[in-house]
């Protein structure tokens, strides 16, 4: 047995300074070692050291060299942190062995180990590609067979798969780059060329994007004529009444204002009235505008906390409006708007400012519309804090929208869970044989009185249905504000659901 070392190492002092369990640290099933190394008639401990110092050395074989240099596939992930991955990168064995001093014999051993792990603990693993297990144990294993998806059914690389993925799990550029290594200049390219990608082919649009047919997110920005997808209006001057009695629709859909001296929307709307957005703007909204003096009442909520705004602020008001198809529905009309709003706030930090009665203006910004110096300006910002949207189209995750929902129970077991704060809850029927990405809820809702919200979805859904709450830290205290806050987290909540789904849940509205 003595003179096996030489089968793995060059050079006996390469295994002679080890000291302690040789398996410790290794990356590979102890079984799979000792039946590779049985194969290549080799020492089963020289091969866990070889195994252990390419896991130590950070800069032989790691998740950025990889995703730098190739285009690795992953296939699983374990739950010690180590990532599965395939890639056309037989070299860079090679390259470990040169570093390492391996011989030819403990290059194919330590090759063959990672294989074998792979092939039996990832995912629809085929025959193609070299196999790799790397440290990474910030990388979400969820996404795995949606990259694999993505590649086999688009154009695009492993790379970009990936990262585009990444990006639907809410995360920025910078925690991208961070998980797989790479420069961030790197993760922006690859973003671009699948939203080109998106552009150019339908196919790919529908897998890349959003589920949802009526809406993409590869026009974030709140103000661009493509918003979302939907092909809104040009900007039309609020205040010009009789040009917005000729332009706007008499039919159902949605409308949003800007004033061009503050950043991002101050509303966004929706209407199904008889007129429809002719009533709902040209008679309701833009009614008073105009006036010299503060509007009272009038017919639309939003009119006063936009006046205000104008009498202070240079600039003008604004509306873009659109009417898409299912807009006609109202369900789909109020699950637009609710996303609109949650995409608004996820994209900007914030609520549009007039959005639920709100009257966002600074005081000490306040003059009279013949005074004082016009300035471009933020408004005062008292949304309730956005959520990360971390695994936002797994509806049912513990962490669906970075929320810390509890485990899901049947409503019968509703008084095992204890909670005296304010709760956001969701409801949704058992879908065992459903993919996670393909749930969908039932309701939605946020409650103050958690004992008593639950009874009620008890008597009103079955004791089967399964239920999960998240308790909704830093609300206001005044009654009016909280309100509010509740309202937008709904927002959020429908939001997401309906840019999964391509509906809102089923029971809602």
């Amino acid at each position: 047995m003595d003179e096996r070392f030489n089968h793995t190492y060059q050079d006996r002092a390469n295994i002679e300074r080890y000291v302690g369990d040789p398996f410790s640290g290794v990356p590979v099933n102890q079984n799979l070692v000792e039946e590779v190394a049985t194969e290549y008639s080799l020492d089963s401990d020289h091969l866990a050291r070889a195994l252990r110092e390419v896991e130590r050395s950070k800069d032989l074989l790691n998740v950025g060299i990889l995703y730098s240099g190739f285009d690795p596939m992953p296939v699983g992930k374990d739950g010690d942190g180590h990532l599965f991955l395939t890639a056309d990168a037989a070299n860079c064995w090679d390259a470990v062995a040169e570093r390492l001093t391996l011989t030819s014999v403990g290059r194919d051993a330590v090759a063959t180990a990672h294989d074998r792990q792979v092939r039996k603990y990832g995912r629809n693993t085929d025959d193609t590609g070299v196999r790799f297990v790397v440290t990474c144990p910030e990388f979400p294993s969820a996404i795995v067979e949606d990259v694999q998806r993505l590649v086999h059914q688009t154009p695009l690389s492993a790379r970009q798969a990936t990262v585009w993925m990444l990006n639907q799990h809410a995360l920025n550029v910078a925690a991208i780059a961070d998980i797989l290594s790479v420069p961030e200049m790197v993760v922006r390219s690859e973003l671009v060329e699948v939203n080109n990608e998106t552009e150019r082919v339908t196919t790919a649009a529908k897998l890349l994007d959003v589920p949802n047919t009526t809406l993409t997110r590869t026009k974030p920005n709140p103000t661009s004529d493509q918003w979302m997808g939907i092909k809104w209006s040009p900007w039309h001057d609020l205040y010009n009444r009789e040009s917005l009695l000729t332009d706007l629709p008499k039919e159902p859909g949605l409308y949003r204002v800007r004033h061009t001296g503050v950043e991002g929307l101050l509303y966004i709307g929706e209407t199904g009235s008889e007129g429809g957005l002719r009533d709902r703007v040209g008679h309701g909204l833009a009614v008073g505008l105009g006036s010299s003096s503060r509007p009272e009442g009038g017919n639309h909520d939003a009119t006063t906390p936009l006046w205000r705004i104008a009498s202070s602020i240079d600039g003008q008001l604004e509306v873009s409006f659109a009417t898409p198809p299912v807009a006609a529905n109202k369900r789909h009309r109020l699950a637009l708007e609710a996303t609109l709003i949650a995409v608004s706030r996820r994209e900007t930090g914030r609520t549009p400012s007039v959005m639920l009665n709100r009257d966002p203006l600074r005081e000490e910004m306040t003059r009279t519309q013949e005074g004082g110096q016009g300035q471009r300006s933020s408004l005062r910002d008292e949304s309730y804090s956005v959520p990360s949207w971390r695994d936002w189209r797994a509806v049912t995750s513990l962490e669906w929208l970075g929320y810390d929902w509890t485990s899901p129970r049947p409503l019968s077991d509703r008084s095992e869970v204890k909670s005296s704060k304010v709760c956001a809850f969701r409801v949704w029927k058992p879908q065992s044989e459903t993919s996670e990405w393909e749930q969908v809820l039932t309701v939605v809702g946020t409650t103050e009185s958690l004992h008593s919200r639950l009874f009620t979805l008890r008597n009103e859904y079955g004791p089967e249905m399964r239920f999960s709450i998240t308790e909704l830290p830093d609300l206001r205290d005044e009654d009016v504000a909280r309100s509010r806050e509740l309202e937008e987290v709904r927002y959020d909540l429908v939001g997401a659901h309906y840019l999964t789904s391509g509906q809102p849940p089923e029971d809602q509205y």
